[in-house]
Order: C-alpha cells, then structure tokens, then sequence
C-alpha cells in the first residue's frame, strides 16, 4: 500500500511539474515572438498565403505574380489547414501562427516528458529533460518562425508516445489513433514517412506480446491509415505538376563536414551557444575522450564476461 501511494505521490509530482514547465513554455515563445512571430522567407510566405486562401475558399493556392495563383504542392498542406481555422475565425493567420507554435511548444515539452516517464519513471530525469528541451535554443528558434517544424515535432512526439501506449495496452483505438497521427505527421513534413517506418518496425519487432499474424494486420492498418493522406496529396500534386510533390531524387552521400555538423547541432542541444562557438575542436576532443572512457569502463568492469565469450566456440 505504501509503495503504491508512493508511486501516485511521484506521478502526481511529474505531472504538475510537466503542466508548469508547459505553461512557461508557452509564455517563452509569446515572449521570444513579442514583436510577432518570425517569418522565413518563401516558406512561410506560402504556408500564411495558403492558410488565408483555404479560409477564403480558394483550396491549396497562393499568389505566385500578379497575373494569379500557384498550387501548392512543393510544401504538405497541413500546417496552413491550421492557420486557416485562425483565418476563419477572424484572426490573422500570422497572429493565430504565434499563440499556435507557442502552444506547441507547451504541449511539446509536456509530450517529451511524458515519454521520459515512459522510460524511466523519475522525477529528477522528467524534470531535468523537459527543462532542457523548454530552454533549448534550437526548440526555441524552430517554435519562433511561421514554419512547420513546430508541428511535426509536436505530432512526431504524441506519435510516439501513442505507439508506447499501444504496444503496452495492446488496444485496436490506440493503433488506429496513433497512425491517424503519424498520417498528420507526414501531412506536415514530407520527412514524417519516416516516423511510418519507424511504427512498422515498432509493430513488427518491439510488440512481443502479439502473435504473428495480429502484428502483420496491425502492421497493415497502420499502413493503410498513416500512407492514405500522404499519397492522396502526392496523387493530387502529380495531377497538377506531373512531378512528385515538385521534388526530385538524388544520392548525397555524407561527408566529415556533414558529421561535424550533425554533432555540432547535438551539443548545442546542451550547451550554450557561447559556450560552443569557437571551442568546436576541443568539445570534439574531449566527446570522444569520454566516449572512449566510458566503453574502456563497461568492457573493464565486464571483462570476466567479454573474456568467457572470446572462449567460447565460434565465437
């Protein structure tokens, strides 16, 4: 009984402390954007013209010259769909873009949380993950602009903690809802037929409590549901423009730069930019030096068991 009301009093701490962190969340964006949300170029130039053109009647256009309308079809749709319900209401879609992404920043950072205590069910590491994602300056940028970033993250996150809720509750509703989301997701962000991937991977390989051929009807659902909305609008983009979402295939492969910059954006996730600037080498140096100490340690402190492996046959 006492382990019991223990474990509420702890889940009634991460709770409150992540409903807290959310509504500082939001108020940093309304603070971060006090002179109005941030525009990026042609990209939100289209998602803000789109949003009032879906309000107005119009569908997915916006004004490519004085002569008329584009369609659109380079960026998904999702994201001016949600401004648009700002413009219906009478409120401009680039004022309704700033009290939006500063909500997603909330839910964001209650969402991230919650799947910490997923993990872990710690307060200490809810509290200190959550902070880090609230005072990121990456999060707090992306949730600035008229971008869709800040949407997909939100959905890639309720995505993923549905997908948890699944596997562990094993209920056909969760399966259903969590691929509605991952659809959204890559209605949003072309890149979200990624997080499709990872649900069918999820279904197929880390759902041991299903039997076979339940996970491969799972895996056809959340296929059938997530895809459906993503190849409608490239079907429709096709029609248009005879290309694939106006894109294009091509193989970049990774370069040391590429890699430099991938670790150079993860240790800002951390670490003040001040902090970063300028001292690029040395945080690479000693990265990697702790990454070497820690591997010497848990092979040290295994060694009895690396050791017996090593001697066993065909090994």
């Amino acid at each position: 009984m006492l382990n019991r009301s223990s474990r509420s009093t702890n889940d009634i701490a991460i709770y409150i402390s992540l409903i807290g962190l959310g509504v500082i969340g939001i108020f940093i964006i309304l603070y971060a954007t006090n002179w109005g949300i941030g525009l990026y170029g042609s990209d939100s130039f289209s998602y803000i013209s789109v949003a009032r053109s879906i309000a107005k009647g119009y569908g997915f256009y916006f004004p490519a010259n004085d002569l008329g309308y584009s369609p659109l079809t380079h960026f998904p749709p999702m994201y001016s769909i949600a401004l648009s319900l700002f413009e219906r209401i009478g409120r401009d879609a680039i004022i309704g873009a700033r009290y939006f992404n500063a909500f997603l920043f909330g839910f964001s950072i209650f969402l991230f949380g919650l799947l910490i205590k997923r993990t872990t069910n710690s307060f200490l590491f809810v509290v200190f993950g959550s902070l880090l994602f609230s005072i990121s300056s990456i999060f707090t940028e992306l949730y600035s602009l008229a971008m869709s970033e800040a949407l997909f993250l939100t959905l890639t996150l309720l995505s993923f903690l549905l997908l948890n809720e699944y596997i562990l509750r094993n209920k056909w509703f969760l399966l259903v809802i969590t691929s509605v989301i991952l659809g959204l997701a890559a209605l949003t962000r072309y890149v979200g037929v990624v997080n499709i991937f990872t649900g069918i991977v999820v279904v197929l390989v880390i759902d041991t409590k299903s039997r076979f051929s339940r996970k491969v009807f799972s895996t056809l659902i959340l296929m059938i549901i997530s895809t459906t909305p993503i190849f409608l609008w490239t079907i429709r983009n096709f029609r248009l423009t005879t290309t694939i979402n106006n894109r294009g295939f091509d193989f970049h492969p990774l370069v040391l730069k590429n890699y430099l910059n991938a670790f150079y954006t993860f240790v800002k996730w951390y670490l003040p930019e001040k902090v970063v600037i300028g001292y690029e080498k040395e945080i690479v140096v000693v990265t990697l030096g702790l990454l070497v100490a820690v591997i010497t340690i848990v092979i040290y402190t295994n060694r009895h068991k690396v050791i017996q492996f090593a001697r066993e046959p065909g090994s």
